[in-house]
């Protein structure tokens, strides 16, 4: 499903890596690393935020995101999760400029009631995030690895792409395991992302892709 998106193949093995550790780990057979309460005091402030696991503090894009993810300003999210990450069973961490939910299946599963009210604001906004074009393209293939340095970036992180990417793949996945998946109907939203993302004219029947 990522490559279809365009999504570089190194990229889409990194998360569907990840993926596979997620489902080894001690949270799917009901274990909460973080701690089963971990999630409760975030849930009805800025759990919709889940929705994008990783971005960068400082992009500006990123924030804009995030902000209207959360229905609130990002200085306000910032407090909270600042708040949250120095607790003894923080969920998330911010390294090297980057704030990330620890395991995104235990926040899917742990932040799931406050997801249902974004759930059309996350569609927007993975159709507008996920189809920016790269600017790098327009470098010659010497040049590119330079892009940034030639204001040729996309405007949004590449880790808010691969958090976004990642929850659809993890929604998809796990449907058919989880109550979750079935409450949320997110295989189903998924596959109307995907459609927008993929050129006109391709239909994801001709690609192999059920619906």
């Amino acid at each position: 499903m990522l490559k279809e998106i365009g999504m570089p193949d190194a990229d889409a093995n990194r998360i569907a890596k990840r993926l596979g550790q997620f489902y080894n780990s001690p949270s799917v057979a009901g274990q909460h690393p973080c701690g089963k309460n971990a999630y409760l005091g975030i849930r009805w402030r800025i759990g919709s935020i889940a929705l994008a696991p990783a971005w960068k503090d400082e992009n500006s894009d990123d924030q804009g995101v995030i902000a209207k993810l959360a229905n609130r300003a990002y200085s306000e999210v910032r407090r909270t999760l600042v708040k949250w990450w120095q607790e003894p069973d923080q969920p998330v961490r911010l390294i090297d400029g980057t704030w990330e939910f620890l395991s995104p299946i235990d926040a899917w599963q742990g932040l799931h009631p406050s997801l249902i009210p974004f759930l059309d604001t996350f569609e927007q906004i993975a159709v507008q995030v996920l189809s920016e074009d790269n600017p790098a393209l327009d470098l010659a293939p010497e040049d590119r690895p330079m892009a940034a340095l030639k204001g040729k970036a996309r405007r949004h992180s590449k880790e808010i792409r691969h958090g976004i990417a990642e929850v659809l793949a993890l929604g998809v996945s796990r449907e058919d395991e989880s109550s979750v998946g079935m409450i949320l109907r997110f295989a189903q939203r998924a596959t109307r992302i995907i459609q927008q993302l993929l050129p006109e004219g391709v239909r994801l029947e001709t690609m192999g892709i059920a619906r």
